[in-house]
């Protein structure tokens, strides 16, 4: 069994107001309408932040964008996923009580939404603007198990870990905002090991342009035939596939994920 992922690395948009962020939300979703209607998926993943961009200049004013659940993205998304039948997960500042969290949604074929990660390893830029989450999220799509984390996360081995262990995932949804900084290039590094060390596919999802790009999906085994993919810096609508058959493969006793659960045993 297989199914297919649609990457969306987009251009980062610079939002500053709630009328803003309502006129690209309805741009985006027109957009991404076209995009499944010549070509499904059966989840459609977007980088962090997406709802608004993610802003390189500070994050003084995220909290005015900010939405809760009933809010305008989250109906709209919810509206179109269920048009098309397809899971989407995409980045928003959330609204929690007094609190703005950092967090990826997702929304199910149905229309329901399936929930929300809020971003646990905030850096230090972020700490003033967001609340750190607590809890990791796990869903569940067409027999296969799927764990959210949000760019930062991904430098913290026992998170995925965690995923593994007590998510059972099989596919990591890694949303990010990764600026072609000093950090950059380590960032295929940890996507790989990240995949590897637990056994399950990831996609790590960038904006677009000359300062971002390079969106990755790896496959939970390199070998001849498979390899991790890295996209260029140009806006993409890209799909991948992600086979069940390979995780079985990879994960015949003795894998390396039964091991681990042996020795921390």
């Amino acid at each position: 069994m297989t199914i297919t992922l649609l990457a969306c690395q987009i251009e980062l948009p610079q939002i500053t107001s709630v009328e803003a962020r309502n006129h690209y939300t309805a741009e985006m979703i027109q957009r991404l309408d076209h995009c499944l209607i010549s070509r499904p998926a059966d989840m459609v993943v977007f980088p962090e932040l997406s709802s608004t961009g993610y802003p390189m200049q500070g994050l003084e004013n995220i909290s005015e964008l900010a939405e809760d659940m009933a809010g305008v993205t989250v109906t709209a998304f919810a509206e179109l996923a269920q048009k098309h039948k397809t899971a989407i997960c995409f980045g928003m500042p959330r609204r929690a009580g007094d609190s703005v969290m950092l967090s990826q949604v997702m929304v199910y074929g149905d229309g329901r939404a399936a929930g929300f990660y809020d971003k646990i390893y905030l850096h230090s830029g972020e700490k003033p603007a967001f609340s750190a989450g607590e809890k990791i999220f796990v869903t569940e799509l067409a027999g296969l198990r799927f764990g959210v984390i949000i760019c930062y996360d991904m430098r913290f081995p026992e998170l995925c870990r965690r995923l593994a262990f007590e998510g059972s995932v099989d596919v990591i949804l890694h949303a990010v905002a990764m600026e072609r900084d000093d950090t950059f290039r380590s960032w295929p590094s940890f996507v790989l090991t990240r995949a590897l060390e637990n056994e399950a596919y990831m996609l790590s999802v960038n904006y677009a342009g000359d300062d971002f790009g390079g969106s990755l999906f790896c496959p939970p085994r390199l070998d001849e035939g498979h390899d991790m993919c890295c996209l260029d810096t140009s806006e993409d609508f890209h799909y991948f596939t992600v086979d069940q058959t390979m995780i079985d493969s990879v994960r015949k006793h003795p894998s390396y994920r039964s091991v681990q659960k042996e020795k921390d045993c």
